[in-house]
């Protein structure tokens, strides 16, 4: 699980980007998300597996998660920004996508396929942006309103409290508020979703690709770290 973690990342040209969204914190982020994906699974052998059928919950977290979608846009300091910025055929380009997926070239006739998909028109599709609320990264920024009024009053329920948890400021608030084991518990869960899930779920909200040429690129790369020659080859 953790090799599938690290060649997503890499493979995508990603980590550079992830450890800026994190502010340093990538290995927290990396570590959250395979205690995750391990839950999903439904094991407790944690990061001794290296052999599992695949699931129905793995496969909705690699074609629907945010770390597959948030690692495939096409934005400022992305893998696939370098590639387009630096191949200027789409048939360099669809080999270079190749060789960091699949560590081959493309056929002919898959060259030729993925020429005719790029040059489809489609309508743009638009994002809505990440929320103003939304943390960029793992940096502390202010404190939610319902956690802000739950620091001048203890008596309030925990597991509610952790509910409103959307910013490293209110975890890092709440930390401070645990009074027992079972607040510690339910807190480095809560925590562990969150971070596993927040700079994918940020990166995927960016404004991606502005033309139709450019975001088809970006399907054109996620289909390629979703397909089963990739997750055979890693």
């Amino acid at each position: 699980i953790e090799v599938l973690f690290d060649v997503l990342v890499q493979t995508s040209g990603s980590e550079p980007l992830l450890d800026k969204v994190t502010k340093g914190k990538l290995e927290i982020v990396r570590n959250a998300y395979v205690r995750q994906f391990v839950t999903q699974l439904g094991t407790d052998d944690m990061l001794e597996i290296t052999d599992f059928d695949e699931t129905i919950p793995q496969s909705l977290s690699l074609l629907n998660g945010p770390l597959t979608n948030g690692v495939t846009r096409q934005i400022p300091g992305s893998g696939l920004q370098q590639v387009l910025a630096t191949r200027k055929t789409d048939a360099e380009r669809i080999e270079r996508l190749y060789l960091r997926t699949l560590s081959r070239r493309p056929t002919a006739s898959e060259s030729a396929a993925w020429q005719t998909y790029l040059q489809q028109s489609r309508p743009v599709a638009k994002t809505a942006g990440p929320k103003t609320d939304r943390p960029q990264g793992l940096a502390a920024l202010k404190v939610s309103p319902e956690i802000a009024a739950a620091q001048k009053n203890s008596d309030l329920d925990f597991r509610e409290l952790l509910g409103h948890a959307q910013t490293a400021a209110d975890f890092q608030a709440l930390g401070k508020m645990m009074r027992n084991n079972a607040d510690a518990g339910l807190f480095v869960k809560s925590f562990e979703a969150w971070a596993a899930d927040v700079p994918f779920e940020y990166l995927a909200s960016l404004s991606g690709g502005d033309t139709p040429l450019e975001q088809n690129y970006e399907n054109m790369f996620w289909a390629l770290l979703n397909c089963s020659e990739f997750l055979t080859n890693h």
